[in-house]
């Protein structure tokens, strides 16, 4: 089996997509997936040249993995066997990336796990094929030209628009934010760890319910596969930093999440401060754990209390609420700006059409979103005091809850049909026979 970084890579990923999806073995299609998640541009292209993205194509095969694959038994994770022949055939000395050479390797009409998750979206196996061997005759032309720009430039580059996507994908009404986390974060995941620091750590700032815990989300799912694990610290409680030290020593390349720093006393953040200057979490009296290969991300709404978005005024007020001591301990500041009304609306669009989404992939119940039913949603999200986390728990109380349950109950089934409709000022699900 050919080795290089980005094959082990590749694979890491791949492990990572067939744990978070619960299966016995990893699947060629969790190798595409794990492909897709390299950042490889060549790939991205081919992709793109299909007509789609491929952060929307990586979570649709995603979908089609958690509902296609054999779950698991119990036993210890393997490599299944079609995968280890996709490995095998790759050849070592070939001029193109690894990304494409496994990329062409999966689409071989021989496993049709993977050509049927990709024609289900509309993208067949061979076109796709096709476009990638363009994509590789295209970097090898590069190569061959001399190009200015170095791989290694173009490389990291490429990484930095990777997670951006993703990230994109997942938080909405943040672009600048997005970007300048992508710039730090993505270089940050493929370099090497620094001694005694977090590969990287973030202050994000900004007023309440504006997506700074969703960016930290994302940020897991694109590293791990899933956003749920992502490690949340909660430093009002006495025993976070042991929590915290058992966490990140069983996650490689960890994601960490704080917020609530500016509610507590100067005393009780002191510690925070020094995990950050030391690059360590302590576990009470036994050694610290190094967060070398952590990212660390803190949320705050303290520095906004005056409105003013001046980088200069809010810096200055962050020093001020939350002490020079601890915000130097960070590599950058982000700042996140309030939501517009748009912005709300198109969360709660994106919301609805993932309920839809997943309810028609795992279950192949057809969901309908109704007109009005969107604008009735983001009528949460606008009030004043609300906002997008009362929006959440608004649509998990009267849709997805009431959705899950009927199919649980098998009162909807396969080829069934429901609608999501507002209600007189009232977002919720429709289920045909069912009493409202």
């Amino acid at each position: 089996m050919p080795d290089s970084d980005e094959i082990r890579r590749a694979l890491d990923l791949a492990i990572a997509e067939a744990q978070s999806a619960g299966s016995e073995a990893v699947e060629p299609l969790h190798l595409l997936i794990g492909v897709l998640r390299l950042g490889d541009g060549s790939v991205d292209k081919a992709v793109l040249a299909c007509g789609y993205d491929p952060v929307r194509l990586r979570r649709h095969l995603r979908g089609y993995a958690r509902r296609a694959v054999r779950p698991s038994s119990g036993r210890p994770l393997r490599v299944a066997r079609r995968t280890e022949r996709v490995l095998a055939s790759i050849e070592a000395n070939s001029t193109a990336s690894a990304g494409i050479r496994i990329a062409l390797a999966l689409l071989d009409p021989v496993d049709t796990g993977v050509a049927k998750a990709l024609s289900i979206d509309g993208i067949e196996a061979a076109a796709l094929a096709r476009a990638i061997s363009h994509g590789s005759e295209w970097q090898q032309g590069r190569s061959a030209s001399g190009s200015r720009r170095s791989p290694a430039r173009r490389s990291k580059r490429e990484s930095v628009a990777e997670l951006e996507r993703a990230l994109l994908n997942r938080v909405v009404g943040q672009d600048h934010a997005v970007a300048t986390v992508a710039g730090i974060v993505a270089p940050a995941l493929d370099g090497s760890r620094r001694e005694r620091r977090a590969r990287a750590a973030l202050l994000l700032v900004g007023p309440g319910d504006v997506g700074r815990s969703s960016v930290a989300r994302a940020l897991a799912g694109y590293v791990h596969g899933d956003p749920r694990r992502l490690i949340r610290v909660r430093p009002e409680d006495p025993e976070w930093s042991g929590h915290l030290a058992a966490a990140v020593a069983a996650t490689p390349l960890a994601v960490v999440y704080a917020d609530g720093l500016e509610a507590l006393e100067p005393e009780r953040r002191a510690p925070f401060a020094a995990m950050l200057e030391e690059g360590a979490v302590r576990r009470g009296l036994k050694a610290a754990v190094s967060l070398e290969d952590a990212v660390v991300l803190v949320g705050t709404t303290a520095g906004c209390a005056s409105g003013s978005m001046s980088p200069a005024d809010i810096r200055r007020q962050l020093a001020e609420e939350l002490g020079d001591a601890l915000v130097a301990a960070f590599d950058r500041i982000v700042l996140f700006q309030r939501l517009a009304v748009e912005d709300i609306r198109d969360i709660a669009a994106r919301w609805l059409e993932d309920v839809a989404a997943q309810s028609r992939l795992r279950d192949g119940v057809e969901v309908r979103i109704e007109p009005g039913a969107v604008d009735g949603l983001a009528e949460i999200g606008v009030r004043p005091g609300e906002g997008p986390c009362r929006m959440r728990r608004v649509l998990e109380h009267a849709v997805v809850r009431p959705l899950r349950d009927a199919i649980e109950a098998g009162e909807l089934r396969a080829g069934d049909e429901a609608r999501i409709l507002d209600d007189n000022g009232r977002v919720r699900i429709d289920i045909p026979n069912l009493p409202r």
